[in-house]
């Protein structure tokens, strides 16, 4: 805290603790990313933690073979595996990738959190 903010833990406003706590998570992230990057090459490109709100989200970004994957989502995805966020695309060319996709849906009605599965197509093109 002191580091971060020049502040003590006792003076410090909860606006001051949310930004520490945000700031260590990404840390953590980084850190915990680069260690498995190294042992296992690209299966493991990146792990993403931070703070939103009041809940804690991560993002794991990695290639096994042709698949460039995706997972994520909040901590409560370790209790229950069908509330995670993944994308898994595959190319079918060079340019041209089919990309698969579950992702939590955006709905303030909502009474139970809906999750939303697409597919798509996708060309990539230069000028």
């Amino acid at each position: 805290m002191f580091l971060l903010l020049n502040k003590f833990t006792d003076t410090a406003t909860q606006q001051d603790n949310s930004f520490v706590a945000s700031q260590a998570a990404s840390l953590a992230g980084s850190i915990v990313g680069g260690l498995l990057n190294k042992q296992f090459g690209d299966v493991v490109k990146n792990i993403e933690i931070r703070q939103a709100g009041s809940q804690t989200k991560f993002s794991l970004v990695g290639r096994a073979g042709n698949f460039n994957y995706s997972i994520g989502g909040s901590t409560d995805v370790f209790q229950d595996l069908s509330r995670a966020d993944i994308k898994i695309e595959y190319p079918l060319t060079r340019r041209f990738l089919i990309r698969l996709e579950r992702k939590e849906s955006i709905s303030e009605i909502s009474i139970t959190n809906e999750m939303i599965n697409e597919i798509g197509l996708k060309y990539r093109f230069d000028f």
